[in-house]
Formats: C-alpha cells, structure tokens, sequence
C-alpha cells in the first residue's frame, strides 16, 4: 500500500540499524569526558584512554596554556593530568592522568591497544562516541565515511576565509589526510573515539569546523596515534588560544575564577549553561539536539544559497522597511539519525504533535500576534514505497495538502516563481524553496482582512522527504498603511512603530527560517534547476 503524507505531512523514517559486533557498554570503558579550564571558561570534550590507564588521548584544539586539565573516567571519577605529548599536525594531544596513591580507580577501565589498520572504506557505517554538550553521560552517534578525493582538509574546506584561519592557526596541518564525515560531530565530540561495525578504532573526532548552522566534520585517521607517542614534544602550539574561533565540536562555558577549585564543585554552574545551550528533542526515530545559537546574519553567510533571504529583505527595504538584523537570531538543532538541520527562532521551544506527527516552533514567548500570524513546522517522510519519483512531485503533493486544507478560504494558492527553484545539492540530494501566495484575501472573526502566504522549504535524499513550512498571515490593511509612512526598526523609539517592527522582523525570521533547513555536513553550493 502506498503511503502518502497526511493533512499536516507525515514524520516517518524508519530505525537504522544495529551495532553488529561493536558493543557500546565496553567501548564506554574506554571513554573519558575532558575539562580543561582557566581564565573564567572551561572547554570539554571527549576522549579515550589508550594503551594504558593513565593515558588519553583527546584533540589538541581543546587545550589552554597554562590552563588545568582534568579527565573524567566512567562518567564519575576525576582526575588531574597534563600534557604528555603532542602532534600538532594532527591536532592531538597524549594526556598522563596522574592515578598514583589515593588517586587510584576503584573500579575497572578499558584502554584501546590497536586499531584498524585498513582505515575505513567510503559510506561505511562508523560510531563517534562521546559527551555531547558536556553531558553526564556518553551517546554513541552513527555516521558513515564520506566520499572526498583528495581526501586533506585542503580540499574538504572550501571556504578561502576558513583555509586562511587554518593556515594561520598552523595546525592541524592544511595538507592533513583526514576521514570526510557524512554527518557532523556534535558539540563536545571533539576527541572522541570512533569504531566500525567490528568494534575496531578508526579515527579521532577532530571537526567540526564553524560554518553557520551545519560544520564541516572529519576524523583523524588513527594510525596518527603511532606518532603521537613517539612524538619527543609536550609544548602547545604558540597559536593555541585562537582555536576556539575554528572549531565547533568542543564545549566552552563560563566558570569561576579560582583555577584551584575542586572539579566537583563547577558541576552544577556548568551544568546549568549545558542545558540551556544544548536541548534535545526526541519523537519516533527524529532525536534533534541543539548545536549553537546564531544570529540571522551569521547564517546567511554560510548558507548553501542565500538569495531569497536577500531577496525578501530588498523587497522591506523598498518599501522603506529598515529591520535591526542584529536582533534575529535562531538555536540550530540537527537530527543525527538523518542529517538535517533545522534553524528554530531564539528561544523558541520544538513542541511535537503526536497526530500528525511533526515538530511545531512554539512562537508564544514572543507574543500572542506572533503566534497568530505566523507559525513554522518541521516534519519528515520515508518513502518505502518508492512514490514520490522526483522533487517536483513531492512538493505537488504539498501543496495538494495545502490546497485542500486551506485553499478554499483564498482561492487556492499560486507559486511565487521569483522564489521559486530547486536547487540540486550534489547526485543524491536536492533542495527546493517554493514561496506560495494565497489567491483571495479573507477576513477572521473580527472582519480583519487577511492575506496568507506559505514558505516551504523540500529536501530530498534518496527516498527520504524532509521539510520546514513557514506560514505567514498578513493584516492587509494595517501593513498598507504602515508601508505607506515607511517604518525605521533601527533607530525607532516609537511604541506603534515597534510593533510593526516586531511583525516584519518575525516574517523574516519564520522564512528564514524554512530557508535554512539543509542538510548536516553541506557547505558547497549547489546548482539551480
């Protein structure tokens, strides 16, 4: 039986598959948590203890001068360490955990002895596991090898500005043979180990690099960790402060001063921050976890194609429409089952709807009229049935969705085509944005006229169907009026006008971000059909 989105479009993926051989309860006995802190801030990360249990190795960008190091084994024992080794080409570090006397473990840990001396081969399933936001407790996170030739981080990074700040940072090395990542390392991932199917050692998580709402992710192939320990140096890279403007799998928080404070006692200030800035959300087989929080601005200059937000944002201003761009922000999440990435406006909490099985943008913190006319909803689909045989026909059946739910009280709805394409990502993944506007105005219940207009964006991979909508309700005859007298957002003091400002600012917001949903693990520009 074929399977067709229902009235508000399905959520369906199915289960991925299980960890053959690997066994995530032995792993996890060689996984460490990593907290290095100094100067009023801590960076945490992952990392693993290797051929003995006074040695760990994590990534050398996670790393302070001067700064404590302090390792955690199975999720409750901290102890002090130091930099033992390092290869800064590589971007790793050899950590000697001082376990002497009362500093002893009391329970069993697991060091790694080897590793996978065949690398990994292109689209094998491989398991980062690690801490993700600094958490208490470990998840084990499925990814796959990509596909990058020459596979160096010259190559992988595309972006010149990206290329300049490794080069000048001066590690790892520009030249560096890396694993390309399908999928991207979370935040505090950074250092972590990652295995095959057989439970074998394959990398070090080392990327992401910072690139608006998705990163760019590789690993470090594990045969470095021959010369990390015969490496004859202990120093860090004089640049070792700049790192965190790069690098976006490690955790940075505030903490106190005093660098002499017993670890135990910055637990709850850390993990206050830590559940703030990394909420997870998880219906069905969706587990969406906050990345980062951006500004508007940040995002358009790493998305995959940002006209129509520039072109929106052209249409304010020739209607002398000046928005404060700087008050736009949104949380990133992405879903590590399937590898997309969603925008969510800034502090805005991921509501499920268990009927129709999708994910809504809960917009009432930012006022009872947001709510009202504007509203974003996230959801997705697995075509088992093969149905839908392009991109096209997948969005038709949208709009039929739309068409037959609200089309009646507008007249149906007609495509904007000078926001409308598709944009083809690479030979397995497209995208389209489609702007519909309703063909009639109506009025609610107090005899409001109102327009009503949808901003979709599509992804398609295979037989996988994912989408943000973005609907957008407009006051006719108010917004006429405000457009007419031209509304300055920037330097506005003016009660009236700041509820307009609010409108327009949020119309921007919502579009973008539908526009911005995209694939984990894309920074390359695509081509327009």
């Amino acid at each position: 039986m074929i399977k067709k989105i229902s009235v508000l479009l399905v959520m369906i993926f199915t289960g991925s598959s299980g960890f053959a051989q690997l066994n995530p309860k032995e792993t996890a006995k060689s996984l460490v948590k990593v907290m290095v802190s100094g100067s009023g801030k801590a960076n945490i990360c992952s990392g693993f203890i290797w051929q003995q249990d006074d040695w760990v190795v994590t990534s050398l960008h996670a790393m302070k001068r001067g700064g404590r190091v302090e390792v955690q084994y199975l999720n409750q024992y901290w102890r002090d360490a130091e930099v033992y080794k390092v290869l800064s080409k590589s971007d790793l570090v050899l950590l000697k955990v001082d376990l002497s006397g009362a500093n002893q473990l009391p329970e069993t840990v697991k060091p790694i002895t080897s590793y996978e001396p065949n690398g990994a081969a292109f689209d094998e399933p491989l398991y980062a596991q690690g801490y993700h936001g600094g958490a208490d407790g470990h998840r084990t996170q499925k990814m796959s090898k990509g596909d990058a030739n020459p596979e160096t981080l010259e190559y992988v990074v595309v972006k010149k500005e990206t290329k300049e700040k490794l080069n000048n940072l001066g590690f790892p090395k520009i030249d560096l043979p890396i694993y390309y990542l399908n999928g991207s390392l979370l935040p505090g991932y950074s250092g972590c180990p990652i295995y095959n199917k057989q439970g074998k050692l394959v990398g070090i998580g080392d990327g992401g690099l910072e690139g608006g709402q998705v990163n760019v992710s590789w690993a470090i192939p594990a045969n470095f960790l021959n010369e990390l320990e015969n490496s004859n140096t202990a120093s860090l890279p004089a640049t070792i402060d700049n790192a965190g403007v790069l690098f976006s799998a490690v955790v940075e928080v505030n903490i106190s001063e005093d660098i002499n404070k017993n670890v135990e006692s910055y637990e709850a200030e850390i993990q206050a921050q830590l559940d703030q800035m990394y909420r997870s959300y998880g219906q069905g087989d969706f587990q969406f976890y906050q990345t980062k929080n951006r500004l508007f601005t940040e995002m358009l200059e790493t998305s995959v194609d940002p006209e129509n937000i520039f072109m929106f944002a052209e249409e304010f201003e020739a209607y002398n429409v000046a928005l404060n761009y700087d008050q736009l922000a949104y949380d990133i999440y992405e879903d590590v089952n399937h590898g997309m990435v969603i925008a969510v406006p800034e502090f805005c909490e991921l509501v499920y709807d268990p009927v129709n099985q999708l994910f809504q943008a809960d917009l009432s913190i930012y006022g009872d009229n947001q709510s009202y006319y504007f509203g974003i909803m996230y959801g997705g689909y697995l075509d088992e049935d093969a149905y839908y045989e392009d991109i096209d026909m997948a969005a038709d059946e949208i709009l039929n969705v739309l068409n037959s739910t609200y089309g009646q009280a507008v007249g149906g709805f007609t495509e904007d085509p000078d926001y409308s394409y598709i944009l083809e990502i690479d030979d397995n993944r497209e995208a389209a944005y489609i702007l519909y506007i309703g063909n009639e105005n109506y009025f609610d219940d107090n005899g409001t006229e109102l327009g009503l207009q949808f901003y979709l964006t599509v992804l398609f991979e295979n037989n996988k169907l994912f989408y943000t909508l973005a609907t957008i309700v407009m006051p006719v005859n108010e917004l006429g009026q405000a457009l007419q007298l031209g509304i300055d957002c920037v330097n506005n003091t003016d009660p009236n006008v700041e509820t307009y400002c609010d409108y327009f600012e949020m119309m921007l917001t919502v579009v973008g971000a539908s526009h911005l949903t995209t694939f984990a693990n894309t920074q390359i520009a695509g081509t327009r059909k």
